[in-house]
C-alpha cells in the first residue's frame, strides 16, 4: 500500500491511526472546497489522498483501521485483548480504541462499508458494537470500548446503517438513544455538552435526518414527532420544511414509504439544495411497526413503489 503525505506512521504520534483517519476527513473536504472554486485537478489529488488514507489503514482480518509500521509497513493494531480493555485511550488513538475509530470515515461511508466482505458483514460488525456498547457493565461512561452515545467519534455510528441498507437499525438504535440515554434528568446528557454537540444531535434525531459532515448529504431516520416544521429562512413566512410522519409512534418507528416534494425517495438519502430551495420543502413519511416492511431495505423500494401505486401515489 502506497504511503500518502497525511499517513501517520505507528510511533510518530501516539494518535497515529485516528489522526491519520482525521487527516483522510482533511483531505477530502480540501477537495471539496478545491472542486466549488472549480480547480478540478487540486480536488481529485485530495480525494484520492483521503481515499488512500484510508486504505492503507485497513486491517481486513482484524476488520479495524490501524497505524502502519514505518519501518516494515506492517499495520500495527492493538492486541485481541488491548482492542476490548476499558481505557479511555488506546494506542494509536486519541480519546477513544479501535473499535470506536473504525468508523470514521463520514466522508466516504460507501468505501468503509466496500471494506467488508459484504454489506451483511458490515451490518454484523456495526450491530456488534451497538449490542456490546449498550451491554457494557460500566455503563454510559467513556470507559465503554464500544459504542458510547457521548463519543464524538461515533457521532455518525448509528447512522451508517443506511449505507449497508439496513435503516431499519439506524430507526432501533436511534430510537432507543432518545427514549433511553437522552433523559430529563441532571445528567440527561451523555457526557459533555461540548459547547451543544449532544443536543444537536438528539434535536437532528427526533427531526429525522442527520447532517454528513462535510458534505451537503442528510440521512433520512426515525422521527420522533408527527410533524416539524422547520423555518429554512430568517423571513418568518419562510420558506419552511415540513418534515411529516404519518402514524409516527413509539411503535411505528420504520419507514415503509417517503417522498420528498412529491417525488419518491428512493434511498434513505437527501441533499441539501432538496430540502433548503425559495419556495417550501416538504418530506414525507409513511411510519410503521414491521421492520421487514422498511423502505431501503432489501426488496423495500420495490415495496414501497408497488404500495404508492396501489394508493395513487404514483
Amino acid at each position: 500500500m502506497a504511503q500518502t503525505d497525511t499517513l501517520l506512521p505507528h510511533g510518530a504520534d501516539k494518535h497515529a491511526a485516528s489522526l491519520s483517519l482525521e487527516y483522510a476527513f482533511d483531505d477530502a473536504s480540501l477537495a471539496a472546497v478545491a472542486s466549488t472554486l472549480g480547480r478540478q485537478a487540486e480536488s481529485e489529488t485530495f480525494r484520492q489522498r483521503s481515499i488512500q488514507g484510508v486504505l492503507a489503514q485497513w486491517e481486513p482480518q482484524r476488520e479495524l483501521m490501524c497505524a502502519r509500521s514505518e519501518a516494515s509497513g506492517e499495520l500495527m493494531c492493538p492486541s485481541e485483548f488491548a482492542a476490548h480493555l476499558p481505557t479511555p485511550v488506546e494506542t494509536g488513538y486519541v480519546e477513544g480504541d479501535a473499535w470506536q475509530w473504525l468508523w470514521f470515515v463520514p466522508h466516504n461511508a460507501s468505501l468503509l462499508v466496500s471494506l467488508f466482505a459484504s454489506p451483511a458483514r458490515f451490518v454484523e460488525k456495526l450491530d456488534e458494537f451497538m449490542t456490546r456498547g449498550r451491554e457494557w457493565r460500566a455503563g454510559n461512561v467513556l470507559s465503554n470500548p464500544f459504542y458510547w452515545a457521548g463519543n464524538e467519534p461515533d457521532l455518525l455510528a448509528p447512522w451508517l446503517y443506511a449505507f449497508g441498507g439496513r435503516s431499519d437499525r439506524t430507526a432501533n438504535v436511534t430510537r432507543y438513544l432518545v427514549d433511553h440515554v437522552y433523559t430529563a434528568a441532571a445528567d440527561g446528557i451523555p457526557g459533555n455538552d461540548d459547547y451543544g454537540t449532544m443536543s444537536a444531535w438528539l434535536v437532528w434525531a427526533t427531526v429525522g435526518l442527520y447532517p454528513l459532515a462535510g458534505s451537503d448529504t442528510f440521512v433520512v431516520g426515525s422521527p420522533r414527532f408527527a410533524h416539524v416544521r422547520i423555518r429554512l429562512g430568517g423571513e418568518s413566512a419562510g420558506p419552511w420544511l415540513d418534515i411529516v410522519a404519518h402514524n409516527a409512534s413509539g411503535r411505528n418507528l420504520y419507514v415503509e414509504r417517503a417522498t420528498i416534494n412529491g417525488d419518491v425517495l428512493e434511498a434513505p438519502l437527501l441533499t441539501f439544495s432538496q430540502l433548503v430551495r425559495p419556495r417550501n420543502a416538504t418530506l414525507e413519511l409513511w411510519m410503521g411497526a414491521d421492520p421487514a416492511m422498511a423502505a431501503w431495505s432489501e426488496g423495500g423500494l420495490l415495496m414501497m413503489r408497488e404500495a404508492m401505486a396501489s394508493d395513487g401515489q404514483l
